[in-house]
């Protein structure tokens, strides 16, 4: 069935001065048969607004855009800072050497802590230098740093993280902000390597060691503005299982602390999602015998657990809170959906203002000055990039202040509907389908598995879609078993089961759009990327009259390269997954060679009758460019039709505006000339 967007019960709430009414245009179709570059080059540009942050008094708003780096001819990440009154703009941030402004904070109402990425001749995407600046709002009294801004140590002191890849684990350093250190230049701190030439050289303090190759946590202060000692750590064990600690003092021994949730492999058991104002820890987990995940309060000292919202279709998305006190979670089943935890407080009034204004958009983005007065939130939906807004509660007016990747005509974009599917064994499935502007009948279909197999995909804009959408197809997304955010045991459904049960639940869902009627069955073709891109050839393979074309972007073409080849193993220094890429790998794959072969794609080329489209970055760390290859052969071996788009710099998943253009575009006529004909 197709289930339109709902509002949840908090949307039926009384507004506070709050009503806009949106104008839908009817959006035109370009030829199937033909090619619309311009609106593939518009969707492929990177969102020209990545951030917006209101200051704590609400005077200012810090607002990442894209700007022109002429000599290069790259779009790099900066940041205006505007007068929320006036919306003029009091400075602007960037860097003329190619470095992207990577994350913004406001450390007060006049001081603002940028981190940055800088431009490299290896990768598309630069690389993360781990420097920060500190300055006023204005540009003026700048101090240079390193590391990730982890939060405020106390008025005038921050704390940042840097990862010793060597001892594997976090170093946390204080710094201070109210005035300039003896600091190395600019230069001398790009050459410090590693560590412990930084903290020689560069001039830091050290903080605290961790326990265990993980992140921390730290206790807020009585008000709940600072962050001022590492009390909780987390991270994994040697056997890749998640671990707590608590520091009941600062200077003492480490307490391993008794996890009181339901133990999977590090990142899909008990994440910590924050601390409270009483000390204790928010945690999104399942207990021992339970499968969706739900909220909870934990106190590591006592081992008293709380739950404060209970998962019931799909897992806590996200969770909003003030200064430490939870006031509202996320959930995403079919669409996003707010839950409100405190209908009193302030924050909550605000969510269901907004959710009142939009009852059919999700909400991002949200930002606050401290009293709450003044609010920016982003307001999105499948046939909506992004709308930020400006709330001013004050005078109970809301003022547009910019739209995302504002050079697409919105009345060329498709809406995107929730769909649920049930498999060949019983079980239901959630998706996402959307139709081109003739309607949804007898449309060519490409349906689109995501990656991972562990992540989901979630309601909104998607370009990809949006492009093929636009010349023509119908597009489909499904949640296939094994995909994240639906309880841990439809997860584990998929373990052992990558090339065969999973891809039926792709295969099923194709069946399903051709029984409605929504989909040609002589007209259906399938794309996706990384693990995506395993099913593209893995399902052409197993259904091989049922597909005319199949596109691999960044796949995973040989389960058994994945233990040899690639950052999942830790093969190619991705420390997180050092200790847990084996466990992982055995987990989801089976640890039957044999029957890794039997699901390797590259190995059965031969069956296949649809056509292929390879698409790969030669320096992707995550499904390396020797996946490719082996397909190539494979395929050349076998006789067997393709063609490529191989790109230099890019990893996984294409980073370049005009990489990303050639790859719809070849994408459109590659499915127009195997599937239209």
């Amino acid at each position: 069935m197709i289930s339109k967007p709902r509002s949840s019960e908090y949307f039926k709430s009384s507004m506070i001065g709050l009503l806009m009414a949106m104008l839908c245009l009817l959006p035109s179709l370009a030829s199937a048969a033909s090619i619309d570059k311009a609106f593939i080059e518009a969707v492929s540009m990177r969102s020209d607004i990545w951030t917006a942050r209101i200051s704590p008094d609400g005077k200012r708003l810090a607002l990442g855009f894209l700007s022109d780096e002429e000599k290069k001819g790259k779009r790099r990440q900066g940041v205006h800072i505007l007068d929320l009154k006036s919306m003029k703009v009091l400075n602007t941030i960037g860097f003329k050497d190619g470095s992207d402004v990577s994350n913004v904070e406001w450390l007060n109402s006049k001081k603002i802590l940028i981190n940055i990425r800088q431009d490299s001749k290896e990768s598309e995407a630069g690389r993360n230098l781990l420097r920060y600046y500190v300055m006023d709002y204005t540009g003026k009294n700048k101090i240079e740093g390193f590391g990730n801004y982890e939060g405020r140590y106390s008025k005038n002191e921050i704390i940042t993280s840097v990862f010793d890849y060597n001892a594997r684990r976090v170093d946390y350093y204080i710094d201070r902000i109210d005035k300039k250190a003896s600091r190395a230049t600019a230069l001398k701190r790009q050459n410090c390597k590693g560590v412990a030439a930084y903290t020689k050289k560069c001039n830091s303090k050290k903080f605290e060691d961790m326990p265990l190759l993980g992140q921390g946590l730290f206790e807020r202060s009585e008000d709940g503005e600072y962050r001022r000692r590492l009390a909780y750590a987390f991270g994994i064990d040697d056997q890749s299982q998640g671990q707590f600690f608590y520091r009941p003092a600062e200077g003492v021994d480490w307490i391993e602390q008794e996890n009181p949730f339901r133990k999977e492999l590090s990142g899909y058991g008990a994440s910590p999602r924050g601390v409270m104002r009483n000390g204790n820890l928010i945690v999104s987990a399942a207990l021992p015998g339970e499968s969706v995940r739900s909220m909870f309060e934990w106190n590591p000292r006592t081992q008293s657990v709380k739950k404060i919202f209970e998962g019931k279709d799909s897992d806590p998305t996200s969770i909003y809170s003030y200064k430490g006190h939870p006031v509202a979670v996320e959930t995403e089943t079919n669409y996003p959906e707010i839950h409100i935890l405190d209908p009193d407080h302030e924050l909550a009034g605000i969510l269901v203002s907004i959710m009142k204004a939009f009852p059919t958009s999700g909400i991002g983005g949200l930002s606050y000055s401290d009293d709450l007065k003044k609010v920016i939130f982003r307001v999105y939906s499948g046939k909506e990039p992004g709308q930020l807004y400006f709330f001013d509660r004050t005078t109970s007016q809301v003022r547009l202040v910019a739209k995302v990747l504002n050079q697409v005509d919105r009345a060329l974009l498709r809406p995107t509907e929730a769909v649920s599917i049930v498999a060949r064994d019983g079980l239901l499935l959630n998706g996402y389908v959307t139709f081109p502007a003739t309607g949804e009948k007898n449309n060519p279909l490409v349906i689109i598995p995501h990656g991972g197999p562990r992540a989901r995909d979630y309601w909104g804009f998607d370009s990809e879609a949006q492009v093929l959408a636009h010349h023509g197809y119908m597009v489909m997304k499904v949640n296939f078993r094994g995909s994240d955010g639906f309880g841990l045991d439809f997860m584990h459904r998929g373990d052992g089961e990558w090339g065969r049960k999973t891809q039926f639940d792709i295969i099923d869902s194709v069946r399903w759009a051709i029984k409605q009627g929504y989909a040609d069955p002589d007209r259906v073709a399938i794309v996706g990327a990384s693990f995506g891109g395993y099913s593209a050839l893995q399902s052409a393979i197993l259904e091989p009259d049922l597909f005319k074309a199949a596109v691999g972007y960044v796949g995973v073409y040989s389960l058994p390269m994945l233990y040899t080849k690639g950052d999942v193993s830790g093969n190619a220094g991705n420390y997180r997954y050092n200790r847990g890429g084996k466990f992982y790998l055995d987990e989801t794959l089976g640890t039957d060679k044999d029957e890794q072969i039997r699901q390797s794609p590259a190995f059965y080329v031969a069956r296949l009758k649809a056509p292929v489209l390879i698409v790969h970055g030669k320096d992707d760390d995550r499904a390396p460019i020797e996946h490719a290859e082996l397909l190539i052969r494979a395929l050349d071996q076998a006789k067997k039709p393709y063609e490529t788009l191989i790109r230099d710099k890019e990893g996984h998943g294409f980073f370049s505006e005009d990489n990303r253009k050639d790859y719809y575009q070849l994408l459109v006529r590659f499915l127009n000339q195997h599937v239209l004909s």
